[in-house]
């Protein structure tokens, strides 16, 4: 009995891969994953890509596995209130997908023991379909959605969401803010995504490399995606021994 946790890029799993042991390499339903042991349960992690059109994608072969009995969803997302700064880690309460249709995760094992969650606090994780860049931006998205406190934006949690509640599977989403509200993104990163709404990092490194600043910009969002994949690590590895 395992339990699936996915993120959009592996980059995101990587502090929390180092948790997981035994360790191995395995297809699951067809997908690539990786299998072991954290914090006393099977679990397999899965890098689906950036978007939900290629979380379907991921999801749809991958939860079919009988042996998947929960989901858990973790990333990076860009901070959408005030009361949130960089590295913060938030616990999905509520999930909206594009059109603002709110899921909640179901009653299960884990449910009370995460609202006690040490290393997150509860929030609402809003789902759009394009990459949010300016401050301006997420207040306006913050404000049209009606989100108080503690909110956060991503491109995939509310197809991870649909697509366990889809199977009657048990989900969590845990988040931590790369970028806070008053913060912009060094790059418009939608004019860098393809058709499938993977992003380049070939194209990214070509069009930096003639553009030192932004180069160091991107080196610090490195930076600060990797402190936010260790925090997630631990708020993972809490929640999974819940």
């Amino acid at each position: 009995m395992t339990v699936a946790i996915i993120t959009a890029l592996a980059a995101e799993m990587r502090p929390l891969a180092r948790k997981v042991a035994p360790f191995e390499r395995c297809r699951i339903g067809g997908v690539e994953a990786q299998r072991g042991v954290l914090a006393g349960r099977d679990v397999c992690l899965v890098a689906g890509g950036v978007g939900r059109r290629r979380a379907r994608a991921t999801l749809e072969p991958l939860l079919s596995d009988p042996s998947i009995v929960a989901l858990v969803g973790i990333g990076v997302a860009g901070g959408l209130t005030d009361d949130l700064g960089p590295g913060d880690v938030v616990l999905g309460r509520r999930v909206l997908d594009p059109e603002g249709v709110g899921l909640e995760p179901p009653e299960w094992e884990w449910s009370a023991a995460a609202a006690r969650l040490a290393a997150a606090a509860g929030g609402t994780v809003a789902t759009v379909n394009g990459i949010v860049q300016t401050s301006a931006e997420k207040r306006r998205l913050a404000e049209r959605l009606g989100l108080g406190s503690r909110a956060v934006v991503d491109l995939e949690s509310a197809a991870w969401a649909s697509a366990a509640a889809s199977r009657g599977l048990p989900w969590q989403i845990l988040r931590s803010v790369s970028d806070a509200v008053d913060e912009r993104l060094p790059l418009d990163f939608e004019r860098f995504r393809g058709a499938e709404g993977e992003i380049s990092s070939g194209r990214i490194l070509r069009h930096a490399l003639v553009r030192p600043r932004l180069l160091l910009d991107l080196i610090r969002l490195r930076g600060r995606v990797a402190s936010c994949a260790e925090a997630l690590a631990g708020a993972t590895q809490e929640l999974v021994a819940c």
